[in-house]
C-alpha cells in the first residue's frame, strides 16, 4: 500500500471519529441548554468553544488510533471499505476521550485513574458531551 493511500485512510478514520464525537457534543449541548434553562442561566455563559474543539480533536485522534487496531495494513487498497467499519469508527469517536485514555493507559503506566485525561482537558461532560 502506498503512503498516499494510507494517509487518506487515516484522515478518513480521523474524520469519522470526529463526526462521532460531534454527535456526542450535540447531545452534551442539549443537556447543557436544558440545565441552563432550568437554572435561569444563559447557555453562552456555560458553553466553552475550547472544550468543543478539544473534544473534536480527541474524536479525530480516537478514529486514527482505532484504525490501527482494525487494520493489518496489508496490500488491499482500502481498509475502511464497509458501512460497518465506518460506523465503528464513528462509535469510537463518540467515546473518544475514554478510548484515547484506555489506549494510552496500555502504553503509559503513570496515566492515573480513569477520567484523568478528560478531566485535565476539561471534557467533563457538562459542556460538550
Amino acid at each position: 500500500m502506498i503512503v498516499n493511500e494510507v494517509t487518506n485512510q487515516l484522515i478518513l478514520a480521523g474524520l469519522l471519529g470526529m463526526i462521532g464525537q460531534g454527535v456526542r457534543a450535540v447531545v452534551g449541548f442539549k443537556k447543557l441548554a436544558d440545565k441552563a434553562k432550568e437554572n435561569g442561566e444563559k447557555v453562552q455563559e456555560k458553553f466553552s468553544t475550547r472544550r468543543l474543539f478539544m473534544s473534536l480533536a480527541l474524536g479525530f485522534l480516537a478514529g486514527i488510533l482505532a484504525v490501527f487496531s482494525m487494520s493489518d495494513f496489508d496490500n488491499s487498497q482500502y481498509f475502511i471499505k464497509t458501512k460497518e467499519s465506518m460506523l465503528t469508527l464513528m462509535g469510537i469517536g463518540y467515546a473518544g476521550a475514554d478510548f484515547v485514555e484506555g489506549f494510552a493507559g496500555k502504553f503509559f503506566s503513570g496515566l492515573g485513574t480513569a477520567g484523568s485525561i478528560s478531566s485535565a482537558l476539561g471534557n467533563d461532560g457538562e459542556a460538550v458531551g
